[in-house]
């Protein structure tokens, strides 16, 4: 298995394995089918289907992998090659092919105030999908290889910020202790005083050293929230926001690491500052289309539809159409 993945790197391809939901679920149904062989007497398939079920199923599981070579998705395999040859189903998809990217965030096990994320990634095309996960090794070299070569209306905002931020968990951590942001249980009794005052909105912005920290503290803060490390997130962002409170993007991110916490949390107030800032990096966002329908996707999924209707016709009215508005009014309609 080492061979195979260092034979991979020598040649400029990355790899992941596919998804195990539905190998777990045929090693179940064989499992039960054995089992109801040894009941009904049949030895001789109950052993058949113990084979299958713990032999045959894992080696399926274990060949199974997406590769991307940096033009094309390429699924490769023992089910892989039965499904090609025998059912004439695509294994393979250009980059150029490639219609749709979307990633769900999957909350995991909560240890204090932090969660732990599954990420799922699905590309689509051409009639064909491929999808992988961030609990396979390999989930964050895949996606930095190939999320920045594809167009970014295809991406939703998920695979956008997977494009941009996604850091390994002790990476983002290690990078927190040296901007010296504290830890979670020290930011445990202060996260929710997030205040939009206008004092904050209308502090002058500073040039220099100031803009450098603010860019620095940006970014940690996605990687952070990206990484589950949310209450250490809020601080980067708020610590961001007062050296640059004009910065739509940074407001848009900050909305959305407040969301996250008030889901986690289950806080109505943490809900409603959320969707504050959200409108505040709206009123700043200007001609920022490509914001500016990200904002609208945003607006979509927590509900506010209407907010979401009147930003997509603000984009629409200044460039045109594009996929993001068109598919964000056809899910509206």
């Amino acid at each position: 298995m080492a061979k195979t993945e260092t034979l991979f790197r020598n040649e400029g391809i990355v790899s992941i394995r596919a998804l195990s939901g539905g190998y777990l679920a045929a090693s179940f149904v064989f499992s039960f089918a054995s089992a109801l062989m040894v009941y009904l007497g049949y030895l001789e398939f109950a052993f058949a289907f113990i084979f299958i079920s713990w032999i045959i199923v894992p080696l399926f599981w274990v060949t199974d992998k997406i590769t991307f070579d940096g033009r094309r998705i390429r699924r490769r395999g023992l089910i892989s090659f039965i499904l090609t040859r025998g059912a004439g189903i695509r294994d393979r998809l250009k980059v150029s092919d490639i219609e749709q990217v979307e990633t769900v965030a999957f909350p995991g096990i909560k240890r204090g105030r932090n969660v732990y994320f599954t990420y799922r990634t699905t590309v689509m095309g051409k009639h064909v999908r491929f999808a992988f996960s961030s609990r396979h090794r390999g989930f964050g070299n895949f996606t930095r290889t190939l999320l920045p070569l594809i167009e970014e209306d295809a991406l939703d905002n998920a695979s956008i910020d997977l494009r941009d931020y996604f850091a390994e968990k002790r990476d983002a951590g290690q990078r927190a202790i040296e901007s010296e942001i504290p830890s979670s249980d020290v930011l445990d009794s202060s996260f929710r005083d997030i205040h939009l005052s206008p004092q904050l909105e209308n502090l002058p912005s500073k040039e220099g050293d100031a803009l450098e920290k603010a860019d620095h503290l940006h970014r940690l803060a996605n990687e952070l929230r990206l990484s589950g490390l949310l209450l250490q997130a809020l601080e980067a962002f708020r610590r961001a926001a007062i050296l640059r409170p004009k910065d739509a993007k940074l407001l848009f991110e900050f909305a959305e690491c407040i969301r996250s916490v008030a889901g986690s949390e289950r806080d109505k107030d943490l809900e409603r500052k959320s969707r504050a800032m959200m409108r505040l990096a709206e009123r700043h966002a200007g001609d920022d289309n490509r914001l500016l329908s990200r904002i609208g996707e945003s607006y979509f999924q927590i509900g506010e539809w209407r907010r979401a209707g009147i930003v997509f016709k603000r984009v629409v009215d200044t460039v045109g159409e594009n996929f993001r508005t068109l598919r964000g009014q056809a899910e509206l309609a």
